[in-house]
């Protein structure tokens, strides 16, 4: 293992794997980008679809299987809003932990 200085920064590994796992992190991050677009469409699109209440006629297991989807799909939603919430305070430590390491 060799001892590598880039802008003042001693790295203990080959730079080139340094820009290797750059590449790939910045792959992965437009693919799960790409996948919350798509998930966003698909909200937006139940939102759209869905009536304020279930439909006058339904009662009884109708209705309540309406309220339970609901249910599951806001949790749902707020657990990759946690996720995605929590992956963005990563990234821009992340973020700000590259900018002070290169200068």
């Amino acid at each position: 293992m060799s001892t590598w200085y880039v802008n003042g920064w001693v790295g203990a590994d080959d730079p080139s794997s340094v820009v290797t796992a750059y590449a790939n992190a910045s792959s992965e991050l437009e693919q799960r980008s790409g996948a919350l677009r798509i998930i966003l469409q698909r909200v937006n699109e139940v939102a759209r679809q869905s009536p304020s209440g279930p439909p006058a006629g339904w009662r009884g297991i109708a209705q309540s299987s309406y309220g339970d989807a609901l249910h599951r799909l806001r949790r749902a939603i707020l657990s990759a809003q946690d996720e995605v919430e929590l992956a963005i305070s990563e990234t821009e430590r992340a973020i700000a932990e590259l900018h002070q390491r290169s200068g």
